[in-house]
């Protein structure tokens, strides 16, 4: 029996997740929040994907109140992806 190595879309999407989580969390300790601190995510881009799968887990562990389309913010691509985060206090 032989490992299987292949990336399959759920897995592509779990590592997009992973690593949205990660910036926004850098964001979060770059604007001096504590892990107290709730926020609210505002981004551009498609992640439409994304959320349909994994919505709950990217509130719970960024420690945000709510995920929702906006403008501005910082410029990341993850995976191909372009996009702009935003995170702001509740």
């Amino acid at each position: 029996m032989s490992l299987d190595t292949r990336l399959t879309p759920e897995l592509e999407l779990a590592g997009v997740a992973r690593e949205l989580i990660r910036q926004i969390n850098a964001l979060r300790r770059d604007a001096g929040l504590t892990v107290h601190d709730e926020i609210t995510i505002a981004f551009s881009g498609d992640l439409d994907d994304v959320l349909a799968v994994h919505r709950a887990e990217l509130l719970a562990k960024t420690k945000a109140k709510e995920i929702r389309s906006g403008t501005g913010g910082l410029a990341v691509e993850i995976n191909g992806r372009k996009l702009k985060l935003k995170i702001e206090k509740a």
